[in-house]
């Protein structure tokens, strides 16, 4: 969270939260061509605009420290809400289908199961009159790839 400090109505100080200071290294790490895209829209969504306005005044540097703080504020905003949302859909998941820890981690890696689970559960939120069991086992069988070492019996 953005910290504001004692002297804050001096623009001297605020502090961003260290989540936050991940977040933007990690984007710029590891997405920086999904960033390159978003400036880009941007930019032909009125940005470019907004950037050349020689009419405007002069901001003050108040003006201008609040709009980091808001800009920051607005990101991390964002950023505990898509955490929170991805802890909610990971409750709903175990809740809706419940033998998840029944299946064979040897047959199924852990990338299927959860492409499986995330297509049953959405399956589930859109009819909840389904089984949630029977829906999880028909995307597993649809992602399996039997192995041919197994022998017949």
């Amino acid at each position: 969270m953005i910290n504001q400090g004692p002297f804050d109505n001096d623009g001297q100080q605020f502090v961003v939260s260290y989540q936050l200071l991940q977040l933007l290294r990690w984007l710029f790490e590891h997405e920086q061509e999904a960033v390159r895209r978003l400036v880009t829209r941007a930019l032909t969504d009125g940005l470019d605009e907004v950037l050349t306005r020689q009419a405007r005044p002069m901001e003050t540097d108040g003006d201008i420290q609040q709009s980091v703080i808001e800009f920051f504020s607005l990101l991390e905003t964002v950023l505990y809400e898509s955490l929170n949302e991805d802890e909610v859909k990971k409750v709903i998941a175990r809740n809706l289908i419940p033998s998840i820890d029944n299946i064979d981690s040897e047959s199924f890696d852990e990338i299927m199961v959860a492409s499986s689970v995330a297509k049953a559960t959405s399956a589930v939120e859109n009819n909840p009159y389904e089984d949630p069991k029977v829906i999880l086992c028909k995307e597993l069988l649809k992602r399996w790839k039997p192995s041919k070492k197994l022998g017949m019996h």
